[in-house]
């Protein structure tokens, strides 16, 4: 499953060019071992699978975007796993990014009342 959002093939030649890329940061997350890649600036953020994930291999990139008032995550994602296993990953990517929405909603909103 390719998403036309996502500018690579395969995810491990995603990886290697995140890597290669200035000004892009690499941790590894404990003790789920997921890498995370976050691009300068810090608003898009790579989730790349871990070996014997479900849905390995696979990356989901985040972006966060902000319009007028509203905040919202841009997602793609590049998933060579089943079809099942990739829309689960979706699923899961989809509840995070709520989460995390309505955390940056939130601080917008207290920032703009100080």
């Amino acid at each position: 499953m390719k998403d036309e959002g996502i500018a690579y093939t395969t995810v491990e030649e995603a990886l290697q060019a995140l890597k290669a890329k200035p000004g892009v940061s690499l941790s590894t997350t404990k003790p789920d071992n997921w890498v995370i890649a976050t691009e300068s600036g810090a608003s898009i953020q790579w989730s790349f699978t871990p070996p014997g994930h479900y849905a390995h291999p696979a990356v989901v990139r985040r972006e966060v975007k902000q319009k007028d008032n509203d905040v919202y995550v841009e997602t793609q994602a590049l998933c060579h796993a089943e079809k099942v296993s990739c829309d689960r990953l979706i699923v899961e990517f989809k509840q995070l990014n709520e989460r995390m929405r309505k955390t940056v909603q939130s601080r917008l909103k207290d920032s703009r009342s100080e």
